[in-house]
């Protein structure tokens, strides 16, 4: 299997030391994807789970147009008063790609 193999999880579990739910693609390294099809957790992610993923991410999150009414009337630019934009993911350590679920 090459390495940054994606894969659909088939069950709640953990890949490349970070959980992942049912439902979600994820990229990992060799031997996590070869453990994890060999426990029944996953399978290879077709085109087509890829394509949903994606379409499932653009539609929870829609791009926000900067500078369009984002609610800040002192001229500010949408930092808080700590002085970060407060946007980026304290837990996040980019070792998996997590796609969410789709619902519905």
């Amino acid at each position: 299997m090459p390495e940054g193999a994606k894969l659909f999880i088939l069950k709640d579990t953990v890949a490349s030391g970070e959980r992942v739910g049912k439902g979600s693609i994820v990229e990992v390294g060799e031997d996590d994807a070869r453990m994890l099809l060999n426990m029944g957790r996953a399978r290879r992610a077709t085109k087509e789970d890829i394509a949903a993923a994606k379409k499932a991410a653009a539609k929870k999150s829609p791009a926000k147009k900067p500078g369009k009414d984002d609610g800040q009337k002192d001229g500010s630019e949408g930092a808080d008063s700590e002085g970060g934009s407060g946007d980026a993911d304290p837990n996040s350590s980019g070792a998996a790609t997590e796609t969410p679920p789709q619902d519905g």
